[in-house]
């Protein structure tokens, strides 16, 4: 028995005692043994004596209401004692609005709080409504009982509401929807003022609502309800399923958290009307309502799914059948299976396990099993997969997902993937005892305890991506990163860190998190040892040896209000949100109405803020997630993660911003000075390594970095529209020469998104070289200048599969022609387009012969008649000296050049991509030259015939 049962029945007792003495005569004996009672349980009198009464007068709605044509009672089990009050009142007038002349009851029991709105007269105890049909705002409806202060969280109260409610009204079909905070599997329905409960704090368990609604049931002589819906978040799994299972036909949750609007009331209440609509096809139209209401908001985060609890039974069976066969291969297997749980769609950041075992840890089921299946052929093939997946298809009737959880199937399961992370409550639900799961988890615990390993992190160094060469610092925009080597067994992933150094405070300010990814081109990765077939390819790693090199152009993207910009955290981390072109940012939220909260922003790939998830602590140290609506006047204290040299890293507040309108992101580049970037390891059982290596970050001071500031206020969508030639930006920067491409970009106002611009690549004649692709160009002029392409699917958001591209533009005007030349900051390739039609740009800042961008022009260069040539070495190298420029070829591929001069024994060399200046001692022999980098590297060329 649980501790709030003892209560319960201590304070049962309690009045039972007092009832006896009171008729023996005995009133003072009475007045003493309960306020004894009251004070071994720490609780005022007038608190139990309003929750007895309250929960009483629960059972009496007046005389029965008999209707022929009602088809549908809809009961409303509406918990606003928290911070959702305000979305309670908007949900009840929603439902007056929306609910139809006859055949549909709506009755509802809401809870209100203290402090976060005082609408419809600022009560803030319980009412009973039943919803009369009303089009204007407010509140309306008659209310059949006001029975005080309840505690939403006691099974009791449940369980008297929905008896008394269906035997009230009795209707052919019968709905409950549970409205509040969601937690999965954990608990639901958090009260804030629950009297009679330890800190006056309750939430329902699943055991709880099952004890409820079975109770409910049996009091009103029904088999089961039609429709159990749950309007809150986190609750489609495959847990809370298995808890109702047998007491409702059919089932509406949601996977991920849930919009703070909830449900649109007034578009779903109107479809309990419809006579011809079975349970099965109600339910699916209640998630294609909802999926139609914020779809075209462009919410990222939502998902809906409708669920057949009759199929359950062979779901569950289906299920452990697989469970069984993939665990017959754990020993070897095992490094796949926890893999499929850590990278499988998530419904919660992958940070989360920073919670422990207090983390969600809700993972889509039959993503999970797809990813575990897709390295195991075994696995595919077999019939028990085969019958998994139909069992899945029949028990989800509809899901509907948002592009962050494209990938999501309907259902989702708890899954701690490692065991420090598992819940020991969990044990107590009905799914835990009555399948497989959590033997399996159990067996892969054990195994992973078998093979930790540590990986070894062997060193890190500022590189020259295009020359495989150490350098000594990271130039603004140009073609530098990092380099590192590692080894180790059963690698779960890589995070990398870039943050300011705070030498003061002996620190980093991290600013930029992202989990690595593998280079797609398998020749910049040196693998001496593979040992198994890898899943996830573009995340996993395998075992052995290898040397990473990865990109940073010493960039950072601000977070801004359109009033100020400030730093942040930005993190893409989570491949779900990598994958969508989403970007989490966290924040702590301070609003009076909320007071503070943690927060994490989601930015869309418009890099505008786009939902706002927050944590809400509760009074028995859990955490509830919310989606909520920011207030314009809501304080955003953005954070950054601080690394200090000694100790755990933690989040500090980087800077404040007023929510206003709303926040998006622009980009800029890094401040020139200090800079770390930080490397994290962790091992599949759980073991970590990390190293940190410092960096300076240089301005680049040259022809591109002023053409880049002086060229912002020419990016309008108006000076690109028409079209431009491709010309061949080499012998152009080189020699000056327009030579076409033979293709042409075209850019046109997009038909279907405001703002955006359709481009087009097609040759001559009209042939499109990427027939049926929707590209679009996205212009953005705070910060640097930028132009952003992507290819959106039929629904209007990117296509994951083409990723996106990111240049920047430069506007030019010469020889009586209009240039756009741009610089790729994925590659670093220069572009160059010729206008050839449509209308004459309007150029504020571009003069006509400006250099070309990328090409500096350091002073006082000299010539050097005597290295005037071709080199070559004998590895297929090649190095052109001209008179004052140079040029750098690997297998006949333009790598680098620029400018150079000579000084004495050495070459003082520019580069057109990165900006660096690069340093050489030389030697000439004769046909031979020798080049020694500041390293000390030599390199030996031939002159070539």
């Amino acid at each position: 028995m649980n501790d709030h049962n003892r209560r319960q029945r201590r304070i049962a007792g309690s009045r039972w005692r007092a009832f006896a003495a009171v008729r023996a005569g005995r009133f003072l004996a009475a007045i003493l043994i309960m306020a004894g009672a009251l004070i071994l349980i720490g609780l005022p009198v007038s608190s139990v004596r309003t929750a007895a009464a309250a929960s009483s007068s629960l059972s009496d709605l007046g005389p029965v209401q008999e209707d022929k044509e009602r088809l549908w009672t809809v009961i409303v089990y509406m918990d606003g004692d928290n911070n959702l009050e305000p979305f309670a009142l908007k949900d009840l007038d929603e439902m007056e609005q929306g609910r139809p002349q006859k055949g549909v009851e709506i009755i509802v029991l809401t809870d209100r709080a203290e402090g976060f709105s005082d609408a419809d007269g600022n009560w803030t105890d319980a009412r009973v409504f039943r919803v009369r049909r009303d089009n204007q705002p407010g509140v309306k409806s008659e209310v059949l009982c006001a029975p005080g202060e309840l505690n939403m969280g006691d099974p009791k109260v449940l369980q008297t509401f929905l008896t008394t409610a269906l035997k009230t009204f009795p209707a052919r079909r019968h709905a409950l929807v549970l409205w509040d905070h969601g937690g999965g599997w954990v608990a639901h329905v958090s009260d804030d003022k629950a009297p009679g409960a330890e800190r006056e704090f309750d939430k329902l368990t699943l055991p709880e609502l099952r004890t409820a609604v079975a109770g409910a049931l049996e009091a009103a002589g029904l088999k089961k309800l039609d429709l159990i819906a749950f309007d809150m978040c986190l609750m489609a799994q495959l847990e809370v399923a298995c808890e109702i299972e047998g007491l409702a036909e059919v089932m509406v949750a949601s996977e991920a958290t849930a919009p703070g609007d909830g449900w649109p009331y007034d578009k779903i209440v109107p479809l309990f009307s419809d006579k011809t609509l079975t349970n099965p096809v109600l339910a699916k139209r209640i998630v294609a309502a909802f999926d139609a209401f914020y779809r075209p908001k462009q919410e990222p985060i939502a998902t809906h799914s409708a669920f057949d609890l009759a199929a359950l039974g062979e779901l569950l069976q289906t299920l452990d059948a697989f469970l069984n066969k993939a665990a017959d291969n754990l020993p070897k297997s095992w490094a796949n299976m926890t893999r499929a749980l850590y990278f499988s769609e998530s419904y919660s950041d992958l940070d989360d396990v920073r919670r422990g075992k207090e983390a969600l840890l809700s993972i889509d089921l039959g993503d999970a099993w797809q990813n575990l299946v897709g390295v195991q052929p075994e696995l595919r093939s077999s019939p028990e997969y085969a019958a998994l997946k139909k069992a899945l298809g029949r028990f989800v009737l509809d899901s509907k997902n948002s592009h962050r959880h494209r990938k999501s199937q309907g259902v989702a399961l708890y899954a701690p993937f490692r065991q420090d992370l598992f819940n020991p409550a969990y044990q107590e639900t009905r799914f835990a005892k009555n399948s497989r799961w959590v033997e399996t988890l159990r067996r892969l615990y054990a195994v992973q305890a078998q093979n930790s390993t540590s990986p070894k992190i062997k060193g890190v160094q500022t590189v020259s991506l295009l020359r495989e060469q150490v350098v000594s610092e990271i130039i603004q925009l140009g073609q530098d990163g990092f380099a590192f080597e590692f080894e180790g067994r059963n690698v779960l992933s890589t995070v990398v860190f870039i943050g300011f150094r705070d030498e003061a405070n002996r620190r980093t300010l991290v600013f930029d998190k992202s989990l690595l990814r593998k280079p797609e081109d398998e020749k910049d990765v040196k693998v001496k040892k593979k040992t198994r077939e890898e899943m996830l390819e573009s995340h996993a790693w395998s075992d052995g040896e290898h040397l990473v090199g990865f990109r940073y152009d010493g960039s950072r993207r601000l977070v801004s209000n359109g009033e100020q910009a400030l730093p942040a955290l930005i993190d893409q981390s989570d491949i779900g949100d990598y994958n969508a072109g989403i970007v989490a940012v966290p924040a702590i939220y301070e609003h009076p109405g909320v007071g503070k909260l943690f927060a994490t922003i989601y930015f869309n790939w418009l890099w505008r803020a786009a939902a706002v998830n927050v944590e809400v602590p509760q009074k028995d140290g859990s955490f509830v997630y919310a989606q909520i609506q920011p207030q314009p006047d809501a304080d955003i204290h953005l954070l950054v993660q601080s690394f200090p040299d000694q100790g755990e890293p933690k989040y500090v507040v980087a800077g404040t911003l007023k929510w206003k309108q709303g926040l998006s992101l622009i980009m800029d580049v890094a401040p020139p000075g200090g800079y770390e970037v930080i490397l994290k390891l962790d091992s599949l059982s759980g073991q970590a390594a990390a190293v940190r290596h410092k960096f300076p970050i240089a301005a680049r001071d040259d022809d591109l970095g002023r053409a880049i500031k002086a060229g912002s206020e020419d990016l309008t969508n108006e000076n690109l529209l028409g079209e431009w030639e491709l010309i061949d930006a080499e012998k152009w920067f080189k020699e000056g020469r327009m030579v076409s491409l033979g293709a042409f970009a075209k850019y046109e106002p997009h038909p279907r998104h405001k703002g955006l611009l359709k481009y087009s690549l097609y040759k001559p004649r009209g042939q499109n070289l990427y027939p049926g692709l929707d590209m679009v160009e996205l212009v953005q002029r705070s910060g640097l200048p930028l132009l952003r392409q992507y290819v959106l699917d039929e629904e209007g958001v990117p296509n994951a599969e083409y990723g996106y591209r990111m240049s920047l533009p430069i506007f030019d005007f010469k020889d009586g022609h209009y240039f756009l030349l741009s610089l790729d900051l994925a590659e670093g390739d220069l572009g160059v387009k010729v206008k050839r039609s449509g209308p004459t740009p309007k150029l504020k800042k571009a003069t006509s012969a400006a250099p070309a961008p990328g090409v500096p022009q350091p002073p006082g260069a000299k010539a050097a008649p005597a290295l005037a040539g071709a080199w070559q070495s004998a590895e297929g190298e090649g190095v052109v000296f001209s008179d004052k420029q140079w040029a750098y070829y690997e297998d006949g591929d333009l790598v680098d050049g620029g400018v150079y001069q000579v000084q004495g024994n050495q070459i003082v060399a520019r580069s057109s991509r990165s900006g660096q200046t690069l340093v050489y001692r030389f030697q000439l022999s004769g046909n031979q030259l020798l080049l020694q980098d500041a390293q000390g590297v030599v390199y030996r060329f031939f002159r070539a015939k």
